[in-house]
This record gives C-alpha cells, sequence and structure tokens, in this order.
C-alpha cells in the first residue's frame, strides 16, 4: 500500500516549471487489450552526459492505460504536460507512429534514441547490400531445414522484423560461433557457408 501511496504522490505532485525539459516517452508492450503509454523527464541541465541515465535520474511524469492510442491521444497528453512543465526542448523515442505523429501535433521536437538512430543507419547501409539479403535469406531457411534433425541447436534466433538492424550483434556472433562449428568439421551441411560470407561482409 505504501508503494501504492509514494507513486501516486510521485504522478500528482507538482512539477518544477523550466525551460529545458527532456521526455523519454513509450508504449509498453502489449499484454491483453491495453496499451500503456509511459512518459519520463529529466531536466536538460541535470542529465549526466559522462554516465547513462539511471531511472533514479527521471521523474514520471505520466502513465496512462488505454485499449487503443492515436495521434490525437498522444499529442493531448504532451500538450497537457506543456501546459505544466514550461518548456519540453524534445522527446526521445523510437519510430512509433502514433508517437511521432502525435509530437508533430504538439509541435515538439522529436530525436531518437541511439539504439534505433544506430538501427535505422545500419538499415541504409545494409538493406540494399545482397551478400547481406541473401545471408538473412539462407538464416530464415535454415530455422526451417534444421527444425528436426540432429542439428537443430544449431537454428538461428529467430529475429523480429522491427527489431532486426537492432540485432546485427547478436547474428553476428551467432555466425561466428556457427563458422567455428564448421571449421573445426563438426557440421558439414552446405548451408552453413553462410557463416564465412557474412563474416567476410561485415569486415
Amino acid at each position: 500500500m505504501w508503494i501504492l501511496k509514494l507513486g501516486l504522490y510521485e504522478l500528482n505532485r507538482v512539477k518544477e516549471k523550466a525551460e529545458d525539459w527532456v521526455l523519454i516517452v513509450d508504449f509498453s508492450i502489449q499484454l491483453g487489450k491495453d496499451k500503456v503509454l509511459l512518459i519520463y523527464g529529466i531536466r536538460q541541465k541535470e542529465i549526466p552526459f559522462g554516465r547513462s541515465l539511471k531511472c533514479t535520474d527521471l521523474q514520471t511524469l505520466h502513465i496512462e492505460s488505454k485499449e487503443s492510442w492515436k495521434k490525437e491521444d498522444v499529442s493531448k497528453v504532451l500538450k497537457d504536460l506543456k501546459s505544466k512543465l514550461g518548456t519540453i526542448k524534445y522527446v526521445v523515442s523510437d519510430g512509433g507512429c502514433e508517437i511521432v505523429k502525435g509530437l508533430a501535433m504538439a509541435e515538439i521536437k522529436h530525436t531518437y534514441d541511439l539504439t534505433h538512430a544506430l538501427a535505422l543507419i545500419t538499415e541504409r547501409i545494409l538493406r540494399q547490400d545482397k551478400n547481406y539479403m541473401e545471408v538473412t535469406s539462407e538464416l530464415s531457411k535454415m530455422q526451417i531445414a534444421l527444425s528436426q534433425t540432429d542439428a537443430a541447436h544449431l537454428i538461428p534466433l529467430k529475429q523480429r522484423k522491427k527489431s532486426h538492424y537492432q540485432n546485427i550483434k547478436r547474428i553476428a556472433d551467432y555466425l561466428a560461433g556457427l563458422s567455428r562449428y564448421v571449421k573445426e568439421e563438426r557440421y558439414t551441411q552446405p548451408r552453413v557457408v553462410v557463416a564465412q560470407t557474412f563474416l567476410s561482409v561485415t569486415k
């Protein structure tokens, strides 16, 4: 009960009005019918640029659960926050449609978080690369080809389409391990030559 009371106080207490608020906005991973909008904030002057942010650095500004969110809903929440906080210099978030369009409607600058920014750069580099496309195609085929064999433990990790370009290191690490496995002649199926192909591309 005390935790609930503290949480309610944190949400409802009056926040300092200032000209340098920076917000982090995201939706929860949806479970069931509801989707939760979560907004954290920090004064720009308080950002510790020498290290990563911690939860204790941030102030919880908004938590709201709804079955469906539209850009208009996100915009309204942000406009309400602007009236309470003062100036929101920019918002850090992924490229979610409702958030990005809601920010535009509220006339607040959007910037990608580092993970998504790097993923976008990686996508621009690799999406037209023939060798990379061949590798990802072969990895998909391996999901099926190895599923009921004695090499099933070598099945590559299934990649979510949205986070595919965020997980390049995981793919590279997997293929590096697979390449070592092949060099030791512990598995010789021709399809695993994609490991060498990918490693040569990433160099």
